[in-house]
């Protein structure tokens, strides 16, 4: 497998969300939560010096640490603006009063709060937003929670694009928006459910991941192709048995399975795809980092024990040169993109094969040529 350079830097607090801002600066959002643990919950903003290898802090907002930390974060793909989900302090959250959905701007000097909406209406605070994610066009706002609550609000105004729903009081583990920003993906544990942004209506539904059979599987993370993968959806799933975790690459017009691969012997924690569609990053329970071609599923890149502690979320750049990883042992680590990765297996076959074709016919010469004219 190619080298790459990679690093790690410590920024202080628990990472639960990672993304980069419109001029590649790294976002980096969570904290110790609510109550006097000591840790600040922050967002904080960075510039990456790849040739010092290390980070210098541009600017953050600090929460009330009577608030819970960030625990997703989606940045705005034209604006300077990010949406976070971040509960409120109990009591609010009590009252009925939790603004878990908010979003911010941010310049080169500051972070501030713009506008919130509440998505979340459990009053218990072991439940969060789980999810957020801005739609490719930026209208559109998706939140997800622990507790099923699913609601698409339109961008800038807060409305609802359609009435929100809950789906079976289930924690709903993942989400994204398709190319066109007219559907989205959601995932619990033992369904996948694709959305119309228009109404809500179910559009494809798959259920009860299973493989050879016997080994039952719940799904863990999904996305959505982009530009040359813009026609797939891939789901990750663990196996039941932690054993095990495997890629599917879903036909986003007939629904037919086009491929299936395993990518760890260990739980995926985290994913994500390259703005360009062409990388698939995961990370996994042992530590690990793992990088996959987005197209045929094969493996580019392994980096193991790239944190102390599991992966929470994994971010490429705008350009798809740098991918970083944030955990809660308060580290990013910072993976520098090859221009190109090495050629595949199925090259290194044609190779061999070939070579032992020109042995075979080398040798074959040898015997019917006569001596003088070789």
């Amino acid at each position: 497998m190619v080298q790459t350079n990679s690093f790690v830097s410590s920024i202080g607090f628990p990472i639960y969300a990672v993304s980069f801002s419109q001029d590649d600066k790294l976002i980096a959002a969570g904290g110790g939560g609510a109550g006097r643990t000591g840790v600040q919950n922050k967002i904080s903003m960075y510039d990456i010096d790849l040739k010092d290898k290390k980070f210098k802090l541009a600017q953050e907002a600090i929460l009330e640490k009577e608030e819970d930390a960030p625990m997703c974060l989606s940045v705005h793909p034209k604006k300077e603006i990010l949406v976070c989900g971040i509960n409120s302090s109990e009591e609010k959250i009590k009252a009925g009063k939790n603004t878990n959905c908010r979003v911010f701007a941010y310049d080169h000097d500051k972070i501030e709060v713009k506008t919130s909406a509440q998505t979340l209406k459990a009053k218990s605070p072991d439940h969060y937003q789980k999810v957020v994610r801005f739609s490719p066009e930026g209208n559109l706002i998706l939140s997800c929670t622990t507790n099923g609550e699913i609601t698409l609000l339109k961008y800038p105004s807060m409305k609802y694009a359609f009435d929100p729903v809950n789906w079976d009081e289930k924690e709903i583990l993942d989400a994204d928006f398709d190319s066109t920003g007219k559907q989205i993906a959601l995932i619990t544990e033992g369904e996948l459910r694709v959305l119309s942004t228009n109404n809500g209506s179910i559009v494809q539904t798959i259920e009860n991941p299973v493989l050879n059979k016997s080994n039952t599987c719940i799904f863990r993370a999904c996305r959505f192709g982009k530009k040359e993968t813009k026609g797939f959806l891939y789901s990750v799933v663990n196996t039941k048995s932690r054993d095990r975790a495997f890629i599917t690459k879903w036909d986003t017009h007939s629904w037919d399975r086009l491929g299936n691969c395993p990518v760890s012997r260990k739980p995926v924690t985290s994913f994500c795809i390259s703005d360009d569609g062409k990388l698939l990053a995961f990370g996994t329970s042992d530590m690990s980092i793992i990088i996959l071609d987005a197209n045929s599923l094969r493996t580019l890149k392994i980096i193991p024990s790239a944190h102390g502690f599991p992966v929470t979320s994994l971010s490429f750049n705008r350009d798809s040169t740098l991918l970083v990883s944030g955990s809660v042992d308060n580290t990013c680590r910072v993976i520098e993109i090859p221009d190109k990765w090495p050629a595949g297996p199925l090259f290194d076959i044609n190779v061999a094969i070939f070579i032992a074709l020109v042995v075979v016919v080398t040798a074959f010469l040898y015997q019917i040529i006569p001596e003088p004219f070789i």
